[in-house]
């Protein structure tokens, strides 16, 4: 009984170990590339009507994303092979200050915009530096496979 309590206890911890060493951030990031496609991007060129349920929605996704970035690629996946179209750049484990700042300014910049987009006017003004953060981050942490 007690070798199984202890297979089982190894089990366990070695089963979650799995499940943290891979969170999903390739879901976490379609999402927000869904938000900007479908919401944020067509509001803002003027495709779009500007309905604060849906923005608040798009919003509320990518805040859930920001919260999610500093766990969504844990050491143990550097190196890991890559899969998808982008895979996370070998600097974002290098550089984990770095990636923690651009992480800050992504979830700044969601902040600042959920805080202050109450119509068409104040969600152009906010919308800027979401895409500036994003930016920044995916062209140093970022790299395109094949």
């Amino acid at each position: 009984m007690k070798r199984i309590s202890i297979a089982v206890a190894v089990l366990l911890v070695a089963g979650a170990g799995a499940v943290m060493a891979s969170p999903d951030g390739v879901a976490a990031m379609k999402a927000n590339g869904k938000a900007l496609a479908t919401v944020l991007l067509p509001t803002m060129k003027g495709d779009k009507p500007y309905v604060q349920a849906d923005i608040d929605a798009a919003l509320a996704t990518m805040a859930d994303t920001a919260a999610k970035l500093p766990t969504l690629y844990p050491d143990s996946e550097k190196g890991a092979a890559a899969s998808g179209d982008f895979s996370p750049s070998p600097k974002l484990f290098e550089d984990k200050a770095g990636y923690a700042a651009a992480i800050k300014a992504f979830a700044d910049a969601v902040a600042a915009a959920k805080a202050s987009s109450k119509d068409l006017d104040s969600f152009k003004a906010a919308f800027p530096a979401i895409t500036k953060a994003c930016g920044s981050c995916h062209e140093t942490y970022r790299v395109k496979n094949g």
